[in-house]
């Protein structure tokens, strides 16, 4: 017979989460020596030229750069705001048509 976990003993539940979360040996430090910058939404607004009211609408549509909320203050890892300015990036299409006729 296997042993099981008792549904109604907290003690049990609690090591059988803890078992179930644990990180493989080393990753937590690997965690700690990975720094993220995390920007607010003025800092992002005067970064990107883009009003914070811009930003506010944008993350209650579902738009602009990923953000995260902790403790009730929102922030956007710099990382982040990077990726979608460059995701957004446009080549003008007179100098596309140029560079396309210059290739040739």
């Amino acid at each position: 017979m296997t042993k099981g976990i008792a549904l109604d003993d907290p003690s049990q539940i609690a090591s059988a989460k803890a078992v179930a979360t644990a990180q493989p040996a080393g990753s937590a430090h690997k965690a700690s020596s990975v720094r993220m910058k995390l920007l607010t939404t003025n800092a992002v607004a005067e970064m990107t030229s883009i009003p914070a009211g811009t930003l506010r609408y944008w993350r209650k549509v579902g738009l602009g750069p990923s953000w995260v909320k902790l403790e009730g203050s929102i922030r956007y890892a710099e990382e982040d705001v990077l990726r979608y300015i460059e995701r957004n990036r446009r080549t003008p299409s007179v100098r596309a048509y140029m560079e396309e006729k210059n290739a040739i």
